[in-house]
């Protein structure tokens, strides 16, 4: 829960970028001003670490639990292997390449919380459902946390988005209703990470047993967390959504049919929303990206990745160290679009390869697909449950794919994130092979 908060903190601040080499009106005294040291998070994460392997191989020898299945071990092997590669890289490229070797040095191991958070994550859930359901609780509480904050900051009682008000508003933006960002950096990856936590939540709730109150609240949350992804105005998160809504739509048409008639005495209610919610919301997002068109975002997005592939090209096999994007797009090309937007590249592949070089971005991206060909290769995918596996881990991975292709990454933040994502899928995939009857797996 700490993982979103950069502060409390021990930080050394540095210019990254003098205000003579920039044309952006908010930064023409100061500068790019970047810091680097560390935080709770941090220490947090390690101390869990410790504590997970410590408490695995107290349990190792007495747990009467089932072996893993050959495929995920297999799964897990490969997952960790990437991952340390791509570590590995990363390192080597911020020590070694980078403009700032010790600034880059200390976010890449900020970054190395995904492996850890990964493996200790893994095997503290192995261990036994009854831990499953402390972290689903603990889940349900952090998205009901973030949900609450984003309200208010759409009625305006907690507007505390120091990011996003730093940001100068281009036309399109201007043009909105005001963008929560939560405990967040920005709308953008409040969306995606609620996203992903309301899919975790779907997938864990069959292998748990919780009380009712509890059942309640999360039926309230997924509302909300509708609600609150809506009013983000993303429209990457909203593109894997609705992709996801259509693909539930096939696999459960009866499911989703019984439950059109069972709010049918509501139907005047959900219209409303509807209503409110295009009139509002969609329509004018839709309306106003024609501006993104015009010399916006699109515009910028393209000069982006014009820009950092040609930047790619010094140094393809190693990149420029980790959050180094905005000192390497100023280093080649000075007159680009980092003079009127100082901030990395918004295509997350790039972005990775410019930090750990091309095969580090493939070693990166690589094991998100483990999920998908081990869920396919294990199961026979009829029943009920069967379905909502392949739904809600096919969600997760789609989602994730689909974000880094319009968006950056916020490594300190969504990395730990990410890594407890592909912990908990293969988790859960392995309680998945227990729960099957013996004639049913392959």
């Amino acid at each position: 829960m700490t993982s979103p908060y950069l502060s409390p903190g021990k930080y050394y601040s540095f210019a990254l970028i003098q205000p003579r080499e920039i044309r952006w009106e908010l930064l023409r005294e100061t500068g790019v001003i970047e810091a680097y040291g560390v935080i709770v998070s941090d220490i947090l994460t390690l101390l869990f670490s410790y504590l997970s392997l410590r408490n695995y191989l107290a349990r190792k020898y007495k747990s009467k639990r089932a072996r893993l299945h050959p495929q995920l071990k297999y799964a897990v092997v490969i997952t960790l292997l990437l991952w340390l590669t791509y570590m590995c890289l990363l390192l080597f490229s911020s020590s070694q390449v980078a403009a700032f070797p010790t600034f880059s040095l200390v976010t890449a191991l900020q970054f190395c919380k995904m492996i850890l958070i990964f493996c200790s994550a893994f095997l503290w859930l192995i261990q036994d459902k009854k831990v499953l359901t402390v972290f689903y609780q603990s889940l349900l509480a952090l998205v009901v946390g973030v949900i609450s904050i984003a309200s208010l900051q759409i009625f305006g009682s907690a507007n505390e988005s120091v990011v996003q008000n730093s940001v100068a508003a281009t036309l399109e933006e201007s043009k909105l209703v005001h963008r929560p960002n939560s405990i967040f950096l920005f709308s953008n990856e409040l969306a995606f990470l609620l996203q992903l936590f309301i899919f975790l939540l779907l997938l864990l709730k069959p292998y748990i047993q919780v009380a009712q109150s509890l059942k309640n609240i999360f039926k309230l949350s997924i509302f909300f967390a509708i609600f609150i992804i809506l009013f983000t105005q993303s429209r990457t998160v909203w593109l894997s959504g609705g992709i996801t809504l259509i693909f539930s739509t096939f696999l459960f048409a009866e499911q989703l049919r019984n439950f059109a008639q069972s709010i049918w005495s509501y139907r005047y209610f959900c219209i409303a929303t509807i209503v409110f919610v295009l009139v509002f919301i969609i329509f004018p997002r839709i309306y106003y990206t024609q501006f993104s068109l015009q010399d916006g975002s699109a515009t910028i997005r393209g000069k982006m990745i014009e820009e950092g592939l040609a930047a790619l090209q010094e140094a393809p096999f190693t990149g420029f160290g980790a959050n180094s994007n905005v000192i390497t797009m100023l280093r080649y090309f000075p007159k680009g679009y980092i003079q009127d937007f100082p901030f990395p590249v918004h295509v997350g592949y790039l972005q990775i390869a410019l930090e750990a070089g091309v095969f580090g971005s493939v070693c990166f991206f690589v094991p998100w697909l483990l999920p998908l060909r081990l869920m396919f290769n294990l199961k026979k995918w009829k029943n009920y449950l069967s379905k909502q596996h392949v739904l809600w881990i096919s969600s997760i991975v789609l989602s994730i794919l689909i974000y880094y292709i319009f968006q950056p990454h916020a490594g300190r933040v969504e990395f730990f994130y990410l890594g407890l994502v592909m912990a908990t899928c293969l988790t859960v995939t392995q309680y998945s092979i227990e729960k099957q009857k013996p004639n049913e797996k392959t």
